[in-house]
């Protein structure tokens, strides 16, 4: 049998771009676009100050942008500090079988190519097809207990696999030069789930785009690695992986069919935890069909399948990034405001009174029963399986209930274009840019990909 690391170098570096579909490419643009808005809103985040401070500090000089801000860097820093904006805010991609948020780990590693040399649309979506595909199958060989029982962060150690792969496809680096790539990323892949409700889960998108970068830069500059680096009996499957890792579904059938298409990627309507959207949308549902508002509730249920809350650690949280990985805010806060956004998770937000002293109000139970029989078997985190649902108590004893299947901006309910539309502008009058130059920024991206040369992209999506 071929070389695993070999066979997969051989998939990034010449699986045609013919073999990519029309609507392949159109749903990858979806994703550029929606990371992009994601990327540029974690110039408004808090973890925003230190890392620009960080870059400063760091000395590194460059001409690669920081999106959102008005900072040029080295490839590496904005790699850095682009990565982990797009994950800052909880508001990026979501592949259920990773499970990650590859995306923004791809897409700052490339921002670096975009602003080393003239880079079209159709290139980066090229490249960010199949740097998508290997951090997919990634995820989906080495299991989900990568991230559920070894607890590492998939978007740090496999997202940066793909960040890896593109920027080889990108730079056009040879089977050779795409397994060496690999080679180096694997000794660097890193990122705990323990940093949950922390900045420095953001961090580990951000670092492994940096890793990326410089894997791929030493290679350029010669360094090399082992060439059987995924398979070798102290290679990267054994030392990340478990029993139930498959390596050989890192390239069996791989693109057939693009893991894109199927099972797709989810574009977050709710700036928050993935696992928590179908129940504040069941909860948003109930509140307008009945006119409720939080004082006529006595309770709130939230039942959803096994292994639903093994990311929402947070009952009782007291602060905004806690908040993005607590059940009982975000469905509180739904019923409290009527509505999730950016705004919901200000610390400020988190501690007011009356949803401090009103958390007791939710209640949140695993139930076998919710995933209709599909089970783990199918591969998929909880969230994407089954159904959550949500029944609320009133104060004069009606029991209302309301269940979901697909939230909102998963595959069978996509995000339309004028609601990717509207989240960019939310992020970008986020970061800080005027309505004038959301608006200018908004018309290049969303035709980006009919760009030959992208650089116009990065600079309208900068602070001035």
């Amino acid at each position: 049998m071929k070389p695993i690391t070999r066979s997969l170098a051989e998939f990034i570096v010449g699986s045609p771009a013919s073999a990519q579909p029309p609507e392949l490419r159109a749903e990858a643009n979806r994703i550029i676009i929606d990371t992009f808005a994601a990327i540029i809103s974690g110039a408004g985040g808090e973890a925003a100050p230190a890392l620009l401070d960080y870059a400063r500090m760091s000395g590194a000089a460059g001409k690669v942008p920081v999106l959102g801000t008005s900072l040029m860097t080295s490839p590496e820093i904005a790699a850095m500090i682009n990565g982990a904006f797009g994950h800052a805010l909880e508001f990026d991609d979501v592949f259920s079988m990773m499970p990650g948020h590859p995306a923004a780990v791809i897409l700052a590693a490339l921002i670096g190519e975009i602003a080393r040399r003239p880079v079209s649309g159709a290139e980066l979506t090229d490249a960010f097809i199949v740097g998508y595909e290997v951090a997919a199958r990634m995820g989906i060989a080495i299991s989900l207990e990568h991230h559920r029982v070894r607890g590492f962060h998939a978007t740090g150690t496999l997202g940066g696999m793909g960040a890896a792969a593109a920027l080889a496809r990108l730079r056009r680096s040879g089977v050779e030069g795409a397994a060496q790539t690999l080679a180096i990323y694997s000794s660097f892949a890193s990122g705990l789930l323990g940093q949950t409700g922390s900045e420095m889960k953001a961090f580990h998108s951000g670092w492994a785009a940096r890793n990326a970068t410089a894997a791929a830069d030493l290679v350029a500059s010669g360094l090399r690695g082992a060439e059987d680096i995924l398979e070798a009996p102290r290679g990267f499957f054994n030392a990340y992986g478990t029993a139930n890792s498959r390596i050989e579904r890192l390239t069996e059938n791989i693109a057939d069919p693009w893991a894109m298409s199927s099972p797709g990627v989810s574009l977050k309507k709710y700036p928050c935890c993935f696992a928590a959207h179908r129940g504040i949308e069941a909860t948003l549902i109930l509140r307008e069909r009945h006119g409720l508002r939080l004082a006529d509730v006595a309770g709130i249920e939230c039942r959803l399948p096994p292994k639903g809350l093994v990311n929402m650690v947070y009952s009782r949280p007291r602060t905004g990034l806690q908040a993005k990985f607590s059940m009982e805010y975000c469905f509180l806060a739904a019923m409290l405001d009527g509505e999730i956004t950016l705004a919901s998770f200000a610390d400020a937000a988190v501690l007011r009174e009356v949803a401090q002293s009103n958390l007791r109000l939710v209640t949140c139970h695993e139930d076998p029963a919710c995933e209709e029989g599909i089970g783990e078997a199918s591969g998929e985190i909880s969230g994407a399986r089954g159904y959550t649902q949500i029944a609320i108590t009133t104060r004069d004893g009606a029991r209302l209930e309301e269940r979901v299947a697909k939230a909102p901006g998963t595959p069978a309910r996509p995000l339309s274009r004028a609601e990717l539309g509207a989240k960019f502008e939310i992020c970008a009058r986020y970061a800080g840019l005027t309505e004038a130059a959301t608006r200018a920024a908004g018309i290049e991206l969303f035709a980006c990909n009919e760009s030959k040369d992208l650089s116009g992209l990065l600079r309208s999506l900068r602070r001035a």
